[in-house]
């Protein structure tokens, strides 16, 4: 097995089919079957190592960034942005703390998913105070949840 996790079977394989007639005629159909079934280099996502701290990491920066936003003027706090907030501290919690793959962990993945979208979708509504920081922040928390295994 390689660093990626192919085996010279399947590359061996792989280099008879690409050379052609006649030496294609060699491989066998198991050894078909097995290159089938081989994973190709570079098409899977590996989880983020550290369990659910990048995950949290990232959502929380981007909560800080959208208060130091409301703190400077540049967005308006308002009660939109503030249940915003509170949601994605309160999904951020939860994906800490539940198990990946119960109901739990995918129920507060599904509504971090949501909150985020809606935050990013307030910007174009003009006069509702858009948490597009904490939006764009809660989507790739969620993204980096989602890839977590244990």
């Amino acid at each position: 097995m390689d660093s990626d996790g192919r085996s010279c079977r399947a590359t061996a394989v792989e280099s008879l089919l690409a050379l052609g007639f006649p030496y294609a005629l060699e491989v066998r159909p198991e050894d078909l079957e097995h290159l089938k079934n081989a994973p190709v280099p570079g098409t899977r996502l590996t989880p983020p190592r550290g369990g659910p701290f990048p995950a949290l990491a990232v959502g929380l920066g981007a909560l800080a960034l959208q208060v130091v936003l409301g703190l400077t003027g540049v967005v308006v706090p308002g009660g939109l942005l503030i249940l915003q907030g509170l949601l994605t501290l309160l999904t951020l919690t939860v994906l800490t703390v539940a198990s990946v793959g119960s109901p739990l962990y995918r129920g507060a993945l599904a509504l971090l998913t949501v909150v985020s979208g809606m935050g990013l979708g307030m910007v174009l509504v003009p006069e509702v105070p858009a948490g597009w920081a904490a939006g764009l922040g809660g989507l790739v928390a969620a993204f980096l949840a989602a890839l977590r295994k244990s």
